[in-house]
């Protein structure tokens, strides 16, 4: 997965064409470790940080692409 030593995450394996994920730029195959300031280096910690972003309307995550940190702002429309 091209996932550098020591990061721990959750792997996207499908984005809905029509969701939120998908609306803001997400692939499969990204991986997210972080969702605001909350570290998601497992499903229960992400599970908990998604669903408060969820509410907000808008957050940012932290992923790994290629090899390769980005941040991702997420607006819920």
């Amino acid at each position: 997965l091209g996932i550098p030593g020591g990061v721990q995450g959750v792997v996207i394996t499908s984005v809905s064409p029509d969701g939120v994920a998908s609306l803001n730029g997400l692939r499969r195959g990204d991986v997210i470790f972080q969702v605001n300031q909350t570290r998601a280096i497992n499903l229960q910690s992400f599970q908990s940080a998604i669903f408060k972003l969820l509410k907000e309307k808008r957050g940012t995550v932290r992923i790994i692409r290629n090899q390769t940190r980005l941040f991702v702002a997420i607006e819920v429309p």
